[in-house]
């Protein structure tokens, strides 16, 4: 039993590393995102920063989900 909670604590650090990392992309992401629209760029450039938002976002949401159930 001692080595599950090992493992579910080194689990759990390696979520949270995870979840940072996501935050830290999220932001830089969301930069890029409103860099783009100041800078008036192209429609797809738009289109493509906001797609790339929107699956961090879901990506980061599945981690916080699966950090909660462990």
């Amino acid at each position: 039993q001692e080595e599950k909670t090992e493992l579910t604590e080194k689990t759990e650090l390696t979520a949270g590393e995870k979840v940072k990392e996501l935050q830290k992309k999220i932001e830089i992401v969301r930069l890029e995102l409103d860099e783009a629209l100041l800078q008036k760029d192209k429609f797809d450039m738009y289109y493509q920063k906001s797609t790339e938002l929107d699956k961090l976002i879901e990506e980061y949401l599945e981690t916080m989900e699966k950090c909660v159930s462990v």
